[in-house]
This record gives C-alpha cells, sequence and structure tokens, in this order.
C-alpha cells in the first residue's frame, strides 16, 4: 500500500473551491457596492426634485423606497 503525496485534488473540486471563493467575496462586497449606488440615486434623486437635473427617469432605488417627484 503506498501513498502518494503530492497528489492533488480533482479538477472539478478545484473548480468548486474557485466557485464557491468567488461567490463568499461577492457576498461580502454587495453590501458595499449597492450603499454606494443607494447613495448616488438619493444624490440623483434629491437634484431631480430641486429642478436641477434631467435625468429624472425613476430607478427601482426610488420605488422600493417610496421616493416620487409628483408629490
Amino acid at each position: 500500500m503506498s501513498t502518494s503525496s503530492g497528489a492533488s485534488a480533482p479538477l472539478w473540486l478545484k473548480v468548486f473551491i474557485a466557485l464557491g471563493v468567488l461567490v463568499a467575496i461577492y457576498l461580502m462586497a454587495a453590501p458595499f457596492m449597492f450603499r454606494e449606488l443607494e447613495k448616488k440615486e438619493e444624490q440623483r434623486f434629491s437634484g431631480c426634485k430641486a429642478g436641477q437635473r434631467v435625468d429624472c427617469e425613476p430607478s427601482l432605488f426610488w420605488e422600493r423606497n417610496g421616493w416620487s417627484l409628483s408629490r
């Protein structure tokens, strides 16, 4: 019974681990990315409300937060 100490993991296992690492990184970074996007959308909404912007098409963030220009 001889064992090979230099045996490497199968390719499917390496791919599965790599995908898991990428998903974990995305899940940790997503809240920060969405926070930045929401901050930009809030600034855009404020500018539209004040009449300083022309790109005032409502976004999903506006709808989710109940923001409307018609008030």
